[in-house]
Formats: structure tokens, C-alpha cells, sequence
């Protein structure tokens, strides 16, 4: 028995599950079709409800990229999980910018563009 209770205790850690609670919190991440790399994180059961209605305007026709269990331990590309978790319970959303573009990258690729013509 204390066993099976090890291996539970293990799982919800793996998992996400909220020991208080019992709850997952499941993360849907939405693109924009205007912007590229912008994201936009909200809670899969909230969805939309608590992202301003002026923000959708101009995030028109998200396209839903993943789905994932959100829990202060996740290793995520460009976002700190606790930073994302705390502003899914304060605003209900969280919005990934696209990288900053280097300047002289820029630079180069447009000569690069010039020369191949």
C-alpha cells in the first residue's frame, strides 16, 4: 500500500496534478495568423472568456497549436511556467511577443535577397 502511494505521488508531481486540489491546469496555445510568432496562452477551460475583446480583434482567427499540463516544474522554450501560471490566474491569458529580429541579421539577409535576383 505505501507503495501504490509512492508511485501516486510520483505521478501527480510528473503530471501536474495540484496536490491541494487535485486540479490540472491544461494550457491552450493559439498563433496568430497576423503576426508571426505571436502566442496566445490561455486556460483550456476558460478558453477566450477573460482575453479582451479589443486583443481578439486584432488576433483574428487563432489557430490552436498544442495543448499541455501546466505545472511550476515545466521546462518551456521562450516563458518561465510560474510566470505563465500567474498570469493565466491574474488576466485569464498570457501573450508570447515574437523574438526581437537583430538588426544586422536583417541587414544581410535583404543583401542577400538583392544579390539573388
Amino acid at each position: 500500500a505505501r507503495r501504490r502511494l509512492e508511485k501516486r505521488a510520483t505521478w501527480r508531481a510528473i503530471t501536474g496534478v495540484v496536490m491541494s486540489t487535485g486540479s490540472v491546469t491544461i494550457c491552450a496555445v493559439y498563433k496568430s495568423e497576423v503576426v508571426d510568432q505571436m502566442y496566445l496562452f490561455v486556460d483550456q477551460q476558460e478558453a477566450f472568456e477573460r482575453v479582451p475583446e479589443e486583443f481578439m480583434k486584432n488576433f483574428p482567427n487563432p489557430v490552436l497549436v498544442t495543448q499541455f499540463k501546466l505545472f511550476p516544474e515545466r521546462q518551456l522554450a521562450r516563458v518561465d511556467a510560474k510566470k505563465l501560471i500567474a498570469s493565466l490566474k491574474e488576466q485569464g491569458y498570457y501573450v508570447q511577443m515574437p523574438p526581437p529580429k537583430d538588426v544586422q541579421l536583417q541587414a544581410v539577409s535583404k543583401q542577400n535577397t538583392l544579390l539573388s535576383r
